[in-house]
């Protein structure tokens, strides 16, 4: 793995297989996120060693394997002393949580597990219907979405009972999406663009591409963590979004 990335989004994708365990190669990685997908098996148990992970998403695949110790890998994630967000809801891991839950990251304020075969509370949107539902998975998916590319928490103090993370977002796009993206992705972007060796042909419209891509990120964070669960889009629908979105990426030369 390449030793210096800090961020690693391949959500929305229709990547197969395990999760491979040099992952925790990448020692400075601070987000991680394989949402979306179709892994299989076990969630590596050394992902301990990325000591400045904050944010673990591994939502909306197929991880599991049905056995008592499929939740092991948390155990390993006490030594993540940053971690801010872990979300693995819309699985098939079983077993009841290990008790190393309570020692996470005292940074830790999200924890998205639902859909999955767990011993234990049950997400409060599930009890109400009596049903197992993807949408809580999707508002799961959306938050931490506006999450990574806003740089801003739920629980930040900028936060009230009438602004939300959700409408801050939805209140910027179109026009005011640069001013509330985190500096650090925009920073990657002007990297990427001026070592590109398509340097030449982006030149004269990449900041409009760049502009372009980012409203339609934050559009999916938006439409999947809408307060009502009937106003969410559906997982196939995110998964359509992010698609485009990386078509349109890849179109560019990036």
């Amino acid at each position: 793995m390449l030793p210096n990335i800090r961020m690693l989004f391949l959500g929305g994708n229709r990547f197969t297989g395990a999760i491979p365990h040099s992952i925790s190669n990448a020692s400075k990685l601070e987000w991680l996120d394989f949402s979306l997908n179709f892994f299989t098996g076990s969630i590596p148990v050394n992902l301990g060693n990325l000591k400045n992970l904050k944010k673990l998403n591994f939502g909306v695949n197929n991880l599991g394997t049905r056995k008592a110790d499929d939740l092991s890998f948390l155990n390993s994630l006490v030594n993540c002393t940053y971690l801010e967000v872990v979300a693995f809801g819309n699985n098939s891991l079983s077993g009841m949580l290990p008790t190393s839950v309570a020692n996470l990251s005292t940074h830790l304020y999200s924890l998205y597990m639902g859909a999955n075969r767990i011993s234990g509370s049950i997400p409060t949107e599930y009890a109400v219907t009596g049903e197992v539902s993807t949408s809580g998975d999707v508002y799961s998916f959306g938050i931490v979405l506006l999450e990574m590319f806003t740089g801003r928490r739920p629980i930040d103090d900028m936060f009230t009972e009438r602004l939300s993370l959700h409408n801050f977002a939805k209140a910027a796009i179109p026009d005011q999406v640069i001013k509330i993206v985190e500096p650090t992705i925009l920073e990657e972007a002007l990297q990427v663009q001026d070592g590109s060796s398509n340097h030449q042909r982006l030149k004269p419209n990449w900041k409009s591409q760049i502009h372009e891509i980012l409203v339609s990120i934050l559009r999916v964070g938006v439409l999947s963590s809408a307060e009502s669960p009937s106003d969410r889009i559906q997982i196939k629908e995110v998964i359509k979004e992010l698609q485009d979105i990386r078509k349109i990426i890849l179109a560019m030369g990036l």
